[in-house]
């Protein structure tokens, strides 16, 4: 196995309940992360991510994250690997609103938010190929959770 990869990834998020004007709301997007494998059960990958979507507020957002963690294999010889993450992370969200005055839009409203904290998680990673060596891009399956 080679002990460096490059992690590509989809991301989502929804939540349903009334929220004065929708009853769902969510985000989707994608990202990308470097990962470094330092022994068969441990590794780090820094990554970064960038999502778009209405937010409970009915908002328009778009968010861009970066995280750096630790990954912990649970069963690091065979192909379908379960691992645990934790790690840090900040994140930058635009968030726009639009207001209406009688029939006239008036221009967006434009809140922005940072955020720093942390996050752990559980994932499984599935190699496609016999071998985990190959470190040919796509090759490997990961869901996270």
């Amino acid at each position: 196995m080679r002990p460096q990869g490059v992690d590509l990834r989809l991301d989502g998020a929804a939540g349903f309940g009334a929220n004065g004007t929708r009853n769902t709301y969510g985000l989707g997007g994608a990202g990308i992360g470097l990962r470094y494998r330092a022994t068969p059960h441990f590794g780090v990958e820094l990554g970064v991510d960038v999502l778009g979507g209405r937010d409970y507020n009915d908002r328009k957002r778009v968010e861009v994250a970066g995280s750096l963690g630790g990954l912990l294999f649970v069963n690091p010889r065979s192909r379908v690997q379960l691992y645990l993450s934790a790690g840090v992370l900040a994140d930058h969200a635009k968030a726009t609103e639009r207001t209406t005055s009688g029939t006239m839009a008036t221009p967006a409203a434009e809140m922005k938010y940072d955020h720093v904290g942390g996050y752990a998680g559980l994932g499984l990673e599935m190699f496609a190929t016999r071998h985990q060596d190959e470190g040919k891009l796509g090759s490997r399956l990961t869901a996270a959770i």
